[in-house]
């Protein structure tokens, strides 16, 4: 918001389509860098139809 100047999210999330992909890849640059990690869109789905 602050590079794109927009004062409310909602008015910039109607150009934000992030995809499954970008999206992973961020969180797993996060994650590294705190140490964790989170389950990939299939993980998850394999193990909610596991349990």
């Amino acid at each position: 918001m602050n590079l794109s100047g927009h004062e409310d999210r909602r008015t910039l999330q109607r150009y934000l389509k992030p995809s499954k992909e970008g999206t992973q890849r961020r969180l797993d640059g996060i994650e590294a860098q705190r140490g964790t990690w989170t389950l990939s869109a299939d993980e998850l789905v394999d193990r909610m139809t596991t349990r």
